[in-house]
């Protein structure tokens, strides 16, 4: 495992950042989704809450492989973090990952920023928790090493 820099974490939990989850079925079909809800548990663990993808789960289900990349758009910045995922759909990782899905959708803000990008009110019901292993991470910043292995 990598241990995530501060950096690294910082990133991952900002709340509105731009991030993507890609997944691969076992025949090899990709698929790439934003993801709302990610943050760190530790310097080498993600928590990912799926509450809209279905192809994503059936992916995970069959190849645990998985890519992450977050944006920063203010600093032209960002990663693409890699590695292995368990799916929790009950358990304290799943009450806990419920939980943060029902306190941040009754904030109004969060409601009102997701007014301007999806087509209808959302009330999210959370699918599961998915628990990413982080074993490489590369930038993925504009400049004269795009894609350089970082860790």
């Amino acid at each position: 495992m990598v241990k995530l820099t501060k950096e690294m974490r910082d990133v991952i939990d900002k709340p509105h950042f731009i991030k993507f989850l890609a997944t691969s079925s076992k025949a090899g079909n990709p698929n790439v989704v934003p993801m709302l809800f990610i943050r760190t548990m530790d310097e080498e663990t993600l928590l990912l809450v799926n509450n809209f993808h279905n192809k994503t789960r059936r992916n995970i289900e069959e190849n645990p492989r998985v890519a992450l990349t977050v944006l920063d758009l203010d600093k032209c910045d960002g990663y693409q973090f890699k590695g292995t995922v368990e799916v929790h759909d009950k358990g304290k990782i799943f009450e806990d990952a419920v939980n943060w899905v029902k306190s941040t959708f009754a904030k109004p803000e969060v409601m009102e920023s997701l007014a301007k990008w999806l087509y209808a009110p959302v009330k999210p019901t959370t699918k599961s928790a998915i628990v990413m292993k982080v074993k490489e991470v590369y930038t993925v910043k504009p400049g004269p090493e795009p894609g350089k292995k970082l860790l």
